[in-house]
């Protein structure tokens, strides 16, 4: 259960004062976000009963083990792989998908690595779209405007996902059960049931967290302005 914003913003304060490195990278990621958030493009609705080639049987988690800040990378694949694409004409082994680490080097290879502050903090939304968009995908992101609620956001989402087209969402690991003040971009491919289902999660692809929790993790309220209900959708053009 997630704790009350108050009482994290006290945890936050508490652990700041007692970790001087995890204040810094915070205070780090404030500063990007005043210099380097870009406007989101115009996202177009997405289209009643267009699925992408995959279908969602075809959803497929990815991680990296090896590197802790590819998250991002790991979106990437798994939506173009949801998608049937592959751009590199790589081996596919696991019932059909790919090798986790082998792909995430070939995005990172790219030129779409981790990308927030010299890709010390990850990757933000724009970086996703600009790889899907690369790779052959329409793809845009949003995120919410200051002191928004993230109820435009979230419906925008599962809207998208409704219609067939899994979304990339940024997420507080801490209000999912993971560790607190962490950030982590897992796929939203089902809502249903007063549950949203994950890829690229902990539990593997098919893991139902409770929607109220979600949309508290989706908030990610520490994170600066163009990190909250952050997401980005992608279809085939």
């Amino acid at each position: 259960m997630s704790l009350p914003i108050n009482e994290q913003q006290k945890q936050l304060d508490d652990y700041k004062a007692n970790n001087p490195q995890f204040a810094q990278w915070l205070n780090s990621l404030e500063k990007y976000s005043t210099e380097n958030v870009s406007t989101p493009p115009t996202i177009r609705d997405a289209p009643v009963g267009v699925d992408a080639e995959g279908g969602i049987d075809w959803m497929q988690s990815y991680f990296n083990r090896n590197e802790g800040n590819t998250c991002g990378q790991a979106a990437i694949a798994a939506l173009l792989d949801f998608n049937k694409l592959n751009p590199w004409n790589l081996q596919r082994w696991n019932q059909g998908h790919w090798d986790d680490e082998e792909v995430i080097q070939r995005i990172i290879g790219d030129g779409f690595g981790p990308n927030v502050f010299f890709g010390v903090f990850g990757t933000n939304a724009g970086q996703i779209t600009l790889a899907l968009q690369h790779y052959g995908l329409y793809s845009g992101f949003r995120y919410s405007p200051p002191f928004g609620s993230g109820d435009e956001q979230w419906t925008d989402v599962k809207n998208w996902v409704v219609n067939g087209h899994p979304v990339a969402t940024l997420v507080d690991t801490g209000a999912l059960g993971g560790n607190w003040w962490g950030a982590h971009w897992p796929i939203v491919h089902k809502v249903e049931g007063g549950q949203v289902w994950l890829a690229n999660w902990a539990h593997g692809w098919n893991s139902p967290v409770p929607e109220d929790a979600f949309f508290n993790a989706f908030h990610c309220w520490f994170l600066p302005y163009g990190f909250n209900y952050c997401y980005a959708v992608c279809q085939p053009q």
